[in-house]
Formats: structure tokens, C-alpha cells, sequence
């Protein structure tokens, strides 16, 4: 079947957003299907809906019009050093190797209406498709656009909060009911949907768990010769957007601790990376490493898949809710003690010497990665509509 899937696919160093999308694409044209990315750019959609800076002034609306003034000029500090370091993780090589698009580039919801992709199903997701803090113009990341005889599902998509207003609940309600099958990857999402009323909602894993270790040690590379030591090697990967309380402490108790061989990536504003490895590398670094830290959603769960011993580091303040992914999978995996609340330097030194029980953990993969298999398998969609919420 022809599948037409709506994701996020536009960074340029986010390691987890390009491997999600790639992983979901393989493992559906791996079943012999047809699947391309909808190539839909959030960005400029936003850009169109927000008010420029003169009619904002003209609004008074003076605490806007700084805050974005304010915004500018610190992007604009920032964006030389950015692409120096973009260029060299080369995300534009990736894609264009191994990702399918649309032909047509869609800057706005009303263009996907009027032009809607060509497919038999529609999928969303993964990652935080429903988030609605940064998406914009949500309906075109819930599939609102093409004619009725196109089947919609959704894959492992994520909320990004534990919960919806009563507004919001009532606004994506009218958006899920068109929808032939529903996925969320958080428990928080089941109790969402159920408050809205659909009940038959399944708890699958991020796209990146539907392929095996194997797979992904298959496309990692050292291209560049990163060092590797005889000493304990620490990759780390961080996320400037995702402040935690432990990091300053933990990196520092890292860096203080003897034999160690610390490489360190970074994005999102973070400029305490040292290195700045291809997708192909990054996955090297983790398969390669003794221990893992990382705030990262994506990268704690490169660290599973590939069995690397790891600690995460949550977020606090305005991104707290995005923990909410985190405790879901490492509560399902019996990895819950990994994430650390707060420094504890006898509780760290533990995490860091610890054995996991990778037997049991990739045996509950393989269960779930079974599951997802079974709703991805299309055909049984073109039986009926089967989703039913209550009236």
C-alpha cells in the first residue's frame, strides 16, 4: 500500500527526530509497502499564522514585539557558529540517502487540503506530533486533510503532557474521530484518549525499537576516527533546551573521576559538546560506550536498544512534562531507577557500576515490538472502521 506518514523530519541535529522518522519508513517499506514522508514544514506554516512585529506594534503589543526582537538577536549570535557545527554532523547527507518525500513541499494546512498527499493510509508520528505547545496549526499532524476512503492511524504518538485542558480535549476529540486506529507512546497518552472517549488505544514503542540492535549497529560508523581508550568511556548527549538540576553536578563528578574518557555531543543551543558526529557516528558513540548520560528522550533510548549501561537526567521547570515519555518506557522496561531525580554521589557511582539485565529487557522489546507489528499490519484496516468512542 501507498503510506503517507506526517512526522517531524526538518532538523538539522536532532538525532532522535531524523532516526524516528527513518525508523518508521524502513520498517513499513521492509513489509513491502510504499512509504514516503509528507513533506509538511511546521516552520514557515508558523511563520504564516504569527503576527508580523509591525502589526503587533500596532496591536500594542509591546511585550510581544520584545520578547521576538529579544529572541532575533540571540538566534542571530548564535546561527554562525550553529551551521559550522550542523554542517559537520551532515543531516542534509542522511536525508537525502535515506528518506522518501512527497514531492510537493506543504507550507500550510489549507495547501494539504486543497493538494492532499496521494495514499491509501495516513500515519502520524512519532515523537510529539500532539504536543500542542509547539506544533502550530495542529490539523495537519492529525491527518485532517485527503478524502474519507483514505485509512488514518496514528503511530506512537506522543502529547508531550500527562494532560489536556478540557478545551484542548475537546478540540483534538473532533480531530480523533476520523481515525481507523489509535497509538500513543506514554501511558499518560491511554488516559488521555480515554478521557476523551476512545477506549481502543494502544501503548506501542517509538518507531526506533521497531528496528533490532542489529539493524542499527548495521548503519553505525566511526568515519572520522573519534578516540577510543583503554579507560572507562563516557559519551554524553545533551539537549540546551532541557534544564535538570543534576547536570552541572553529575557532569562535574564525571569529569573529576579518574581513567575516564569523556566524548560529549550537544545541541539545541548547548554549546558544552566537543564533538559534532554524523547519525552514523552518534549511534557508533553509543554502541561503543561503557556509560551513557543524556537527557535526551532519544538517547536513552539508543542506549536500551543498543544495551548500554546509561543514566537520565530529567527535566525540570517549563519542560517537565516532557519527562512523562521517559518514566513511561523505563517504568515498562524495569529501568525506572536509571532516571535520576537528584545528585547522589554514592547512587550515581552505583548506576555507573551496575549490570542491567539486558536478557530480560530485550526479551519485553521483542513482546511489545510484536504488538507494534500487528497494528502496523494494514490490510485489516480496509475491513472495516473500526475505532467506536462513546456517546
Amino acid at each position: 500500500m501507498k503510506i503517507g506518514v506526517v512526522t517531524f523530519w526538518y532538523t538539522n541535529e536532532n538525532y532522535g527526530q531524523m532516526l524516528q522518522a527513518y525508523a518508521l519508513q524502513r520498517f513499513l517499506n521492509e513489509k513491502g509497502h510504499d512509504a514516503y514522508l509528507i513533506k509538511y514544514d511546521k516552520a514557515k506554516s508558523v511563520q504564516q499564522l504569527r503576527p508580523s512585529i509591525a502589526k503587533r506594534l500596532l496591536g500594542l503589543d509591546f511585550k510581544g514585539v520584545f520578547k521576538s526582537i529579544q529572541k532575533k538577536l540571540f538566534y542571530t549570535s548564535k546561527s554562525k557558529a550553529s551551521k559550522q557545527d550542523s554542517a559537520k554532523r551532515e543531516f542534509n547527507k542522511f536525508r537525502d540517502t535515506y528518506l522518501k518525500f512527497s514531492d510537493v513541499l506543504f507550507t500550510s494546512y489549507q495547501e494539504m487540503q486543497n493538494n492532499p498527499p496521494e495514499a491509501d493510509v495516513y500515519v502520524c508520528g512519532s515523537d510529539q506530533v500532539w504536543n500542542y505547545s509547539f506544533i502550530g496549526d495542529p490539523r495537519p499532524y492529525f491527518l485532517q486533510f485527503g478524502n474519507d476512503k483514505v485509512k488514518r492511524l496514528s503511530y506512537a504518538a506522543s502529547f508531550g503532557h500527562a494532560i489536556l485542558t478540557a478545551e484542548m480535549a475537546r478540540e483534538y476529540k473532533g480531530y480523533l474521530d476520523i481515525f481507523d486506529g489509535i497509538s500513543v507512546r506514554e501511558s499518560s497518552g491511554i488516559d488521555i484518549c480515554a478521557r476523551m472517549g476512545f477506549k481502543d488505544v494502544s501503548l506501542l514503542p517509538d518507531p526506533t525499537f521497531l528496528l533490532s540492535k542489529q539493524a542499527w549497529n548495521a548503519i553505525a560508523s566511526n568515519d572520522r576516527q573519534f578516540p577510543q581508550t583503554t579507560a572507562k568511556n563516557f559519551f554524553i548527549y545533551t539537549l540546551g533546551n532541557r534544564p535538570s538540576e543534576a547536570t552541572d553536578r553529575l557532569l562535574n563528578y564525571i569529569s573529576d573521576l579518574d581513567e575516564v574518557f569523556i566524548l560529549h555531543s550537544s545541541i539545541n543551543n548547548d554549546s558544552a559538546g566537543n564533538v559534532f558526529p554524523t547519525i552514523h557516528e552518534w549511534l557508533k558513540l553509543i554502541s561503543e560506550a561503557d556509560v551513557v548520560l543524556t537527557n535526551s528522550f532519544h538517547g536513552m533510548v539508543f542506549s536500551i536498544i543498543l544495551n548500554r549501561n546509561f543514566i537520565v537526567l530529567p527535566s525540570t521547570g517549563s519542560t517537565k512534562g516532557m519527562n512523562e515519555r521517559m518514566v513511561s518506557l523505563l517504568k515498562k522496561l524495569s529501568l525506572s531507577e536509571r532516571l535520576l531525580m537528584e545528585f547522589d554521589e554514592g547512587f550515581v557511582q552505583r548506576l555507573i557500576e551496575g549490570k542491567i539485565n539486558w536478557t530480560d529487557v530485550n526479551s519485553i522489546i521483542e513482546e511489545w515490538r510484536k504488538e507494534a507489528e500487528e497494528f502496523l499490519r494494514m490490510e485489516k484496516y480496509f475491513v472495516n472502521r473500526k475505532l467506536a468512542t462513546e456517546q
